[in-house]
């Protein structure tokens, strides 16, 4: 069940932001450079977790959940290759992991609009069936930054 609103996800309300990370260990654009501005010790964090694991492929399709202030919490999808384009197999294994983990913890989820789909070259329409695909029986909100 997805809901999408026209709104900055940096003041989303939902218990989990999800976001995509590339395996490299650093957020240097889009949502990821976003929210390592606005959550301090974040981009540290998934640096380190990156740095642990010393092969790309071990990482990609992994998910690291990140508690914040405010009880927010910020997961990092590692769903872009090695060359930072989206793997769309890597996607859908994390959705589906935070989906579970979410619905056992009964969390709400949201997701930044076009996921994957900027500076990761990812086809919306793929990865939004993906998102329709994994999301039937769970709500999930889109936040859709509308530009000026």
């Amino acid at each position: 069940m997805i809901n999408i609103i026209n709104e900055n996800i940096l003041s989303a309300k939902e218990d989990i932001i999800i976001h995509q990370v590339n395996v490299g260990g650093y957020m240097g654009g889009g949502v990821a450079r976003q929210l390592a501005n606005q959550y301090k010790g974040l981009e540290e964090f998934y640096s380190k977790h990156c740095n642990i694991l010393d092969n790309d492929y071990e990482i990609l399709g992994g998910t690291t959940l990140i508690y914040k202030e405010n009880n927010k919490i910020i997961c990092n999808i590692f769903s872009q290759k090695p060359n930072f384009d989206t793997d769309y197999e890597a996607i859908k294994k994390c959705l589906e992991y935070v989906k579970l983990w979410a619905s056992n913890n009964n969390l709400s989820i949201c997701i930044p609009y076009g996921i994957g789909c900027g500076i990761a070259n990812g086809d919306w329409e793929i990865v939004y069936k993906i998102i329709q695909e994994v999301f039937t029986d769970y709500k999930v909100t889109l936040y859709r930054l509308e530009k000026k």
